[in-house]
Order: C-alpha cells, then structure tokens, then sequence
C-alpha cells in the first residue's frame, strides 16, 4: 500500500493538468445525423461543418472532396475538432469521415477519438 501513497499525489498532479470539452465523440455523432442525415448534399455537410467550426479553423470546399482508395464510386471529406482533451501526455481529437456517392449525396459518416502526444 506504500506504493499507492507515492502514487496519488503523482496521479493527482496529471488529473489537475487535465482538461476537457463538454463535446465527445458519441454527442457530436449525434449532433451530427440529426443535422445531416444520410442522403444530405456535400454543400449541406460543408457548410455544417463551416456554420459549426468543425473543421479545425479550415473553410470547406470541393477541393476536399478526395476518391475513396479501391472504391472508385465513392468520395471521402475529413474534418477534425482538435484537442477536446488534453492531459500531460496526450492530446484528444475527433476525427470525422464522411463519405459521399458520385453525385455527391452522403452516404455514410464515421465520428471517432484519435490520441497524439503532447
């Protein structure tokens, strides 16, 4: 038990260098399919995405509308909100995929948390 008393102050002191947005991957998912269901325009996702700051602080256009790799008929938009969390050691983001048919109507989104380190 000595170990965890040497440990707690530690723990501590990474705790009070923490700090977090009220948003999380499973909320902003949500946000996200209320205000762009499947079927939505690239124009509507974009602007979303612009209207919300989603984006990272990057303005949205069809220059970011990529081919999907091995999937010809499909296009690929990413957008990330950076450091949602932040400790320490790590540094929390979510990343948003979504993916687009060729008349550029959505057909799928993908919300997720990626780490990097400090």
């Amino acid at each position: 038990m000595k170990w965890l008393a040497a440990l707690t102050p530690g723990l501590a002191l990474l705790a009070a260098c923490s700090t977090s947005s009220q948003i999380t991957p499973d909320k902003l998912r949500s946000q996200l399919q209320t205000a762009l269901p499947i079927g939505s325009s690239f124009k509507a996702v974009a602007d979303y995405l612009n209207a919300n700051s989603l984006n990272d602080g990057i303005v949205i256009s069809d220059k970011d509308l990529y081919p999907v790799i091995g999937k010809p008929e499909l296009l690929e938009l990413k957008s990330i909100m950076r450091n949602t969390r932040k400790s320490l050691m790590v540094k929390t983001s979510i990343s948003m995929t979504f993916l687009f048919d060729q008349a550029r109507n959505l057909t799928a989104m993908d919300v997720k948390e990626v780490h990097t380190g400090p």
